[in-house]
């Protein structure tokens, strides 16, 4: 789920597909889906340069769409891509629950660096950054259990 201007972007994962929704017609568009590859999207942002990110868990990719065109964004190697988030400066955290990572990357799309969790922890849902550079990850079912677990919410920091 993403707002941006007049229009909310919204990931449909039992259809496949990416919506865009004009909040003042409330018109609802289909403008990324199975035709383009999308096989299960997670998650959508709009980075500043305009260009639209959605991760697809299935298939391991995550897309780009901008000025109408779809195409994989950046070299990633994720195996099950969750959650993005852009920073103030303009890169890109994402979150891989296979891997068990989350991923710094320019709006490009080339690694800065990579964050790997603990074999317990998994089922990333969530990522963001703020201005000191803290990162915050939420983790649903933290101990890999069947049982219901609360979510955990994670503050990364710096070392000094």
């Amino acid at each position: 789920l993403f707002v941006n201007d007049n229009t909310l972007y919204v990931v449909d994962e039992s259809v496949d597909t990416v919506f865009a929704i004009d909040r003042q017609t409330r018109a609802l568009s289909a403008i990324l889906g199975s035709p383009e590859g999308l096989e299960a999207p997670e998650d959508v942002i709009m980075l500043s340069n305009g260009t639209l990110l959605v991760t697809d868990d299935v298939s391991g990719k995550i897309w780009q769409y901008r000025n109408g065109v779809v195409s994989r964004w950046g070299l990633s190697t994720h195996l099950e891509p969750e959650a993005l988030f852009e920073t103030d400066e303009g890169t890109v955290w994402v979150s891989d629950n296979r891997n068990r990572t989350i991923t710094h990357y320019t709006a490009e799309g080339t690694s800065l660096e990579v964050i790997t969790f603990a074999l317990n922890y998994e089922d990333i849902q969530g990522v963001a950054a703020d201005r000191n550079g803290n990162v915050y990850v939420v983790t649903a079912d933290g101990y890999a259990s069947s049982t219901v677990i609360p979510s955990y919410l994670w503050k990364l920091t710096r070392k000094q």
